[in-house]
């Protein structure tokens, strides 16, 4: 070819980048505006005693602008193959399903004692066949994002999916506050996961452990510098997905936002605020949502 062919020929590639990069800017700038407009279209809610958060870049990719802390412990990894050894799968386990094998604690866990299960095959959740034998989950220190902190007290929120819960379940209007799945959070979760670092948690009008609504959503993620999907995606653990929760693990789970007004649920199926999979807001059925905790501690 010619160098005057090749020169044509080099334009018309560079023409056709140019173009794309310029449909990609056009399309970026339309999904920021998009979620800009949500967010202060959103209802406020509680207004924790805090300032805002994000003022620092994340580091590199993957990295929370305000860092992690590790408190307390839950069931997360799946234990399988040969590190299921007899005296794991013999140990005496209570009425929660824990047993202590040389100082670590296990949680087993039945079919029947799942929130939710999908079905086999279905796309997003757990394969547990009906009748299968039990499975058995180690506790490991639950991981915390730092949304915000100021001299005595730290704001935080899980950052994975830990659990799946049903938000209520009986066919009546409930608040967050009468919700089964407050209760929960406040009652066994705390004890089982938090322990001897319950003194730690300070109360608050919604309780010591609850969901962030949609004002706290906006206010510590989606309103934060440089904000990306990935500041709230997440991914479920093995334990959670093993309990019903719709995700994977490795940055796409359904999880659950408080939301302040009465619902009316209909035998657990009631519509609830969460975010989706692709890390946007959604109003979604009570069925196969994670759990987020969110605490907040005082230094």
């Amino acid at each position: 070819m010619r160098q005057s062919e090749r020169k044509k020929e080099q334009e018309k590639i560079d023409n056709k980048e140019s173009r794309g990069m310029n449909i990609a800017a056009v399309v970026v700038g339309i999904i920021t505006l998009g979620l800009v407009v949500v967010a202060i279209a959103l209802n406020a809610g509680l207004s924790l005693p805090l300032g805002q958060a994000g003022d620092e870049e994340p580091d590199w990719l993957g990295t929370w602008r305000k860092g992690y802390m590790l408190l307390g412990e839950y069931p997360q990894s799946e234990v399988t193959g040969r590190a299921l050894t007899e005296d794991i799968v013999q140990a005496d386990y209570d009425e929660n399903g824990d047993a202590w094998v040389n100082g670590v604690r296990y949680r087993r866990v039945a079919y029947e004692q799942a929130t939710y299960h999908a079905g086999d095959g279905a796309e997003g959740h757990d394969t547990w066949e009906a009748g299968g034998e039990y499975r058995y989950f180690i506790y490991e220190p639950l991981n915390w994002r730092i949304l915000d902190e100021t001299d005595d007290q730290i704001l935080l929120l899980s950052e994975q999916v830990i659990d799946c819960r049903y938000y209520h379940n009986t066919a009546e209007a409930a608040t967050w506050q009468t919700s089964d799945l407050c209760q929960w959070l406040n009652g066994y979760f705390m004890e089982t996961a938090l322990g001897d670092k319950t003194d730690m948690v300070q109360e608050t009008p919604i309780g010591k452990v609850f969901l962030l609504d949609n004002d706290q959503l906006n206010r510590y993620l989606l309103m934060q510098p440089d904000y990306t999907t990935d500041d709230i995606r997440t991914a479920c653990t093995p334990y959670a997905q093993c309990m019903g929760a719709y995700g994977n693990l490795t940055g796409d789970a359904w999880w659950y936002l408080r939301y302040e007004e009465k619902e009316e649920f209909t035998l657990r199926t009631g519509s609830m605020d969460g975010v989706s999979i692709s890390g946007i807001m959604a109003h979604g059925e009570n069925i196969g949502t994670g759990i987020r905790p969110a605490v907040l501690i005082n230094r």
